[in-house]
This record gives C-alpha cells, sequence and structure tokens, in this order.
C-alpha cells in the first residue's frame, strides 16, 4: 500500500509500534439503511421468463423493504400496471430478450398509455453485446445491467431511476470477476471462492492467494456466494462468517442443501475474526468443513489449501 511501519522500544519505559499509509480522501457515502428507509415501500414491477431469476429479484427488493409484483409474460405486467393506478410502481426490471416477441408486446402495450411509458425501466440483458445500450435507450429503457446482477450494482441503479438522477443510456454492465492471476496453466477446476465483504480483507487474501500459486473470485456476501455457487463448482469456498445481506452460515445452508440434490461437493472453510470458545464446533455442524480465525499468516493459509486443494498447478 506504499507505506511503512515499525517500532520503538525502551527498556523500562516501554514500546511505541507505528506506521504510516498514504490515504486519499473520498467522498461519504449515505449509510446504506437510510438509502434502504428513504425509499422503503416503493412499488416495483419484474418482468422475466425465468422463476429462478423472478424468486431472487424478490427476494431482492424485500431484503430493500420495496414492493415488488412478480410477472413472467408482458401480458402479465400489463395487466399489473393497469391495476396500479392509485398507487403507481416507481419502476420497472425488464428481464425479457430486447429482440422477442415479449419484450416487443410489452413495450407496445406501454407506448398505448403515455402514463404507464413514463415509469422508469431497467434492461437486464443476458449478454453485453455491441449495440444493445444504443437499442435499448430507443425503445425507452433508462439502463441496463447484465446477468448475473449483483444486488448492490442493481440498489444503486434502482435509487437513481427512482431519484432521475441516472442519465438514459447509462450501462452499468457486471464486471469482470476479481480474480488472482492464475499460475501457469491453472484448470478452471481449481478455482477458489472468497466470500468476504470488507474490501481491503478482499484485496488482501486475493494478494495471499496469487503468492501461494491459487486462482480465486470474489463474492461480497452470502447472498452472492450462493449464486455463484449453484452457477458452477468451486472445490474451495472460503467463507466469512458476518457479513450484511446474508451471513456465512446461511449461506452454506443453502449451498449444503443444493449440493445434497446431486453434483458436486464444496470444501467450505469458515474464515471468521469472532474466535470463541466452541465456535469450531458449531460452524462444523452447520455444514462447514474446517475454521480458520482471523487474522491469519501465509503459512497457516498455505497449509489450509493444501490440505484441501493439494499442491497448486506448477509454474
Amino acid at each position: 500500500m506504499g507505506g511503512e511501519i515499525g517500532m520503538e522500544s525502551a527498556e523500562g519505559f516501554g514500546s511505541t509500534f507505528w506506521f504510516r499509509v498514504p490515504l486519499g480522501l473520498v467522498e461519504v457515502e449515505p449509510d446504506l439503511s437510510s438509502r434502504i428507509e428513504e425509499h422503503g415501500g416503493s412499488r416495483v414491477l419484474v418482468v422475466d421468463h425465468g422463476a429462478r431469476a423472478r424468486e431472487l429479484l424478490r427476494e431482492y427488493l424485500l431484503s430493500w423493504k420495496m414492493r415488488p409484483t412478480v410477472t413472467a409474460t408482458a401480458t402479465e405486467a400489463l395487466e399489473s400496471l393497469g391495476q396500479a393506478a392509485d398507487e403507481p410502481f416507481k419502476a420497472m426490471i425488464v428481464g425479457l430478450d430486447l429482440e422477442g416477441e415479449e419484450c416487443q408486446r410489452l413495450l407496445a402495450g406501454l407506448e398505448q398509455k403515455p402514463a404507464l411509458a413514463a415509469i422508469p425501466r431497467l434492461l437486464l440483458a443476458d449478454l453485453d453485446e455491441k449495440g444493445v445500450s444504443a437499442r435499448a435507450t430507443a425503445l425507452g429503457f433508462g439502463a441496463y445491467l447484465t446477468k448475473p446482477v449483483h444486488q448492490s450494482r442493481l440498489f444503486d441503479l434502482l435509487v437513481g431511476l427512482f431519484n432521475r438522477t441516472v442519465a438514459p443510456g447509462t450501462v452499468l454492465p457486471e464486471p469482470a470477476a476479481t480474480a488472482t492471476e492464475p499460475a501457469g496453466d491453472a484448470g478452471i477446476g481449481s478455482l477458489i471462492l472468497l466470500v468476504e465483504d470488507n474490501p481491503i480483507n478482499q484485496k488482501l487474501a486475493l494478494n495471499q492467494l496469487r503468492k501461494l500459486g491459487y486462482t480465486a473470485e470474489v463474492a461480497e456476501n452470502g447472498q452472492i456466494a450462493v449464486e455463484k455457487a449453484l452457477a458452477r463448482h468451486y472445490p474451495l469456498i472460503l467463507m466469512d462468517v458476518q457479513m450484511p445481506v446474508m451471513d456465512g452460515i446461511e449461506a452454506t445452508r443453502r449451498i449444503r442443501a443444493a449440493q445434497a440434490g446431486g453434483g458436486k461437493r464444496s470444501a467450505i472453510v469458515a474464515m471468521t475474526a469472532n474466535a470463541m470458545e466452541g465456535d469450531r464446533e458449531r460452524l462444523l455442524a452447520e455444514g462447514m468443513d474446517d475454521y480458520q480465525s482471523k487474522p491469519y499468516g501465509l503459512e497457516h493459509l498455505r497449509a489450509l489449501l493444501r490440505k484441501w486443494l493439494g499442491e497448486p498447478p506448477a509454474e
């Protein structure tokens, strides 16, 4: 981080430990809880063919104290909009194929009623393809996200649409997965899922993993970890225990429930700073395979990874 650390000690007087780190000034964003309270009760319409996508979006909106109405077709969406004259929707989330008949039917129905056409709408695109932004803007979408959607980005974008602070055509595709550089010819099966909500801890852990020759991907909370673990297999999941949105224990329960139905089993290691007597037994009983208290050194991490993954790929 471009800093330095040291100590000064005098026998009989004590010791002074110090460090210096160059840090820039940042603007303090409003507390998330206050932002959620501000927009609690906002009605949001969801239309998506996928049952799982609809359920995830519904859970996200409920966690922000919003009031979702979830539909599967353009017809259902238009009916819901027509019944909401007394309490209109503040935004729409549309997970339909932009060029498909259902999306065209929805847009045609909206254009017939100016009040409905004015509702801010967000497109969830399957792929971040060339021309999607211009096409979505031309069809009246305020912005779009590519799937899979991260909760924090969806929340920020919805608030921007509510407040009319998102410029038309804003594009917020999901960023490339945060990962360490593969060591040599590392296969995809060696990928580790690091579940950690603190950005500094994420960076430190990723640096350690890179030094040890392993590749990793980050999930910012338990909910995202569940989504990622259901979408692909991770041989090892390093699971923080205390996180917002969904903690590590609940995430582990859901991953284990899904893997019980078939497929490969991931090794899940609890990573916690609150190491108390009985924690290890409690976490193992919840479905975790191992336990590592924080902070931990590089050699402790090396031993843990070798235990569950073996040696990293050769350089």
